[in-house]
């Protein structure tokens, strides 16, 4: 008998202790909650309940919705499902960091925005940092998540799409260590551009123990259907898109990644293809929104996020230049086959330049070498440029020189072209050797840009060297902020063949006597 009331005893006593221990989790759970809607702050759980053991405890948690202040950030939004699983209660009661073994967050559907609170001043960290809540899972894991970034989610930066991730071992707040074990796949990024035609998507994203990243495409794409882009009137005046396929790097630092003022490392990167199309209308007005053209600094800078990245190699790329007129015809000039590198990729101010080195095939035909030194401190637009191009017929160019400079090339070959210079508030400087053969030029049209070529260089029939004319010019352009990048390089280059003429030897009747009615 004093075996069966001992052991009954011991029943009322486990029983005891798990009512006892049960109301004082529901209790302290209760109380989490109401704190999580203190101030400004909101957390409401559709349904909940708790699975009670001697030592731990799980808890299951669906249509949670929250708008919580984190650090300099607000976090609001719903999240379909929660389910943490055996979570110390000895550790709850005694106020130690509570160690859970596994957390589970399903269809999470957040914003993350700019905290809407003042900012607390400096004394106030280390007292926020003490009161800070830590939390560490022993195995963490994410599924279909979606995530906006920005003052609202009709003006987000960034919204991701389908995140799943999973880790060996996660903390609230995360730490360093946490990213070691860290594996993330995201369906997509679409990061959208007011005012433009044309958003960037990034598809495949996916990240291995915290560090190597793969990313199968990334583009720059009309937001309307291809149809309907290539043949509104509004979309003829100026166009570019770009695919670059299978990013890859070994390692990419994401330990900082969280914080809005951290900087995300990436020490080399990839890349197995890359396809860049420009068109342009010089017959139509340029729309207002785009009055000031980017340069590739500034466009890092429009960034989102905060990167770094030490060296990026494309060993395949291609880039087409075309001119558009106004009934949508368009000629093209492809630089193919080429070969780029970029050191020194920042998103933020430093004194090291963005150093590009290309190597290309101009029209199947004329190897291309340029490099540009961009400065990136102070406003970014700042450059220098050089390179060389050999031997090319020109006439092959007439298409676009037709649209584009209403001029078309009758005879010629390019032996040769070096050039370096200077781009500064928005005037390039600098030198240019030309050298040519057998050089003659038809006018299409009145106004082209190329008649003060043409009066110096065009037509050249006095005592013609072996190989070829050689002139060597001064480069000096004066470079409208409502053009691009290319448009700025392309026009320094002819301001130095322009300066190589050694006198008027066409004169303006004989323009006028070629000129194709």
């Amino acid at each position: 008998m004093r075996l069966i009331y001992w052991l009954v005893g011991i029943g009322l006593f486990i029983l005891a202790l798990w009512g006892g221990g049960k109301y004082y989790v529901n209790q302290k759970l209760s109380g989490l909650i109401e704190k999580a809607n203190e101030g400004d702050n909101s957390l409401e759980l559709g349904s909940w309940g708790t699975q009670f053991r001697i030592y731990n405890l799980g808890l299951e948690a669906d249509s949670i919705s929250l708008d919580q202040r984190v650090g300099k950030r607000r976090v609001s939004g719903s999240v379909g499902r929660i389910e943490v699983n055996n979570l110390s209660i000895v550790s709850m009661i005694i106020g130690e960091v509570p160690e859970i073994s596994g957390l589970i967050v399903e269809r999470p559907d957040l914003l993350i925005s700019s905290s809407g609170s003042p900012g607390k001043s400096v004394n106030d960290t280390a007292a926020t940092q003490q009161d800070q809540q830590f939390v560490k899972f022993n195995n963490f894991e994410l599924r279909n998540g979606r995530i906006f970034q920005g003052d609202s989610r009709e003006e987000a930066k960034v919204i991701a799409y389908g995140i799943d991730a999973t880790s060996e071992g996660m903390s609230i707040p995360p730490e360093t260590d946490d990213f070691a074990t860290l594996s993330v796949k995201i369906d997509s990024f679409h990061l959208p551009r007011r005012n433009k035609l044309t958003d960037w998507w990034i598809r495949g994203v996916r990240i291995a123990d915290g560090e190597a990243l793969s990313i199968d495409q990334l583009t720059l794409e009309p937001k309307q259907t291809q149809k309907k882009f290539l043949t509104t009137i509004k979309t003829r005046q100026s166009w570019n898109a770009l695919r670059i396929d299978s990013v890859s790097s070994s390692r990419v630092d994401l330990s900082k990644v969280l914080s809005p003022d951290s900087v995300t490392y990436v020490d080399r990167l990839e890349v197995s293809n890359l396809d860049f199309l420009v068109y342009e209308n010089p017959d139509l007005p340029r729309p207002e929104q785009e009055s000031r053209k980017q340069m590739p600094v500034e466009i890092l800078r429009g960034l989102p996020i905060r990167l770094s990245i030490g060296e990026v190699e494309l060993p395949k790329v291609k880039v087409t230049y075309g001119a558009m007129d106004s009934t949508g015809t368009s000629s093209n000039l492809t630089f193919s086959k080429g070969e780029v590198s970029l050191r020194n990729v920042r998103t933020r101010e430093t004194d090291e330049p963005l150093v590009i080195e290309a190597n290309f095939l101009f029209d199947l035909a004329a190897r291309v070498n340029a490099r540009f030194d961009l400065d990136q401190n102070g406003n970014g637009r700042n450059f220098t440029m050089s390179g060389s191009m050999g031997k090319y017929e020109l006439p092959k160019v007439n298409p676009l020189m037709d649209i584009a400079a209403k001029a078309i090339l009758k005879t010629g070959q390019l032996n040769e072209i070096d050039y370096e210079a200077r781009v500064e508030n928005e005037v390039s400087k600098g030198e240019l050797m030309f050298k040519y053969e057998n050089l003659g030029v038809k006018l299409t049209g009145d106004g082209a840009f190329f008649k003060n070529l043409l009066k110096g260089v065009a037509l050249r029939s006095d005592n013609p060297q072996p190989d070829g004319d050689l002139r060597r010019g001064k480069i000096y352009h004066e470079h409208p902020e409502d053009r691009p990048f290319f448009n700025l390089y392309w026009k320094s280059i002819v301001s130095g063949l322009t300066s190589t003429a050694a006198g008027n030897l066409f004169i303006d009747e004989k323009i006028e006597s070629e000129k194709v009615e």
